[in-house]
């Protein structure tokens, strides 16, 4: 079964040692608000996100820390859950992990991926869409300041705003690798 969990004007801040907020088969939408100045010693500073749909429309993600994706880790693979339970009827990703169509993910940083990090499989590749907001001084202190996407994605971004990211080795706007298709477009 999913769950559905909506922000629409709250504050979730300081929470330390694991993510704020962790989705497993769900739909968050975050339509206004802020999720600020948590730290993670894993995954996802403010979001971790396993099977799941993130919306993003409004609000701020903001000045979170995390060994992989400081704003946001999303994991489309099946290989958590396989660990788990390896008699689980695992499902296919489904949609967008990420739609993002505005808000602001700021000030986030990490080992990899400082706003956002993805991580997919052959077999459960991860879909990214942004039409929106913006993804602005994020750091990272290897790869993927702004995105980092490893293994497999489909990412298509046709507006919103990727700037002011920094990284000590590449992917300082978007860090791609083997697997992933980047579409760019304006719309």
């Amino acid at each position: 079964d999913s769950s559905t969990l909506t922000i629409d004007g709250a504050t979730i801040s300081g929470h330390k040692g694991y993510t704020a907020i962790y989705l497993y088969s769900s739909t968050f939408t975050m339509k206004n608000g802020t999720i600020k100045n948590n730290s993670s010693t894993y995954e996802g500073g403010a979001i971790e996100s396993y099977k799941s749909v993130i919306k993003m429309t409004g609000g701020e993600i903001s000045n979170n820390t995390s060994s992989q994706g400081g704003g946001i880790y999303i994991d489309c693979s099946t290989h958590y859950i396989a660990l788990q339970s390896p008699s689980v009827d695992l499902y296919p990703g489904t949609g967008n992990a990420l739609e993002m169509t505005g808000g602001k993910i700021t000030g986030n940083s990490a080992d990899d991926g400082g706003g956002i990090m993805v991580y997919g499989s052959s077999s459960d590749p991860c879909q990214i869409k942004i039409d929106g907001g913006e993804i602005l001084n994020n750091s990272a202190r290897s790869f993927g300041c702004g995105i980092d996407i490893t293994t497999s994605g489909i990412v298509n971004i046709s507006g919103g705003n990727i700037a002011d990211n920094t990284a000590v080795r590449n992917g300082k706007g978007i860090y791609v690798t083997k697997g992933t298709t980047l579409n760019l477009s304006s719309d």
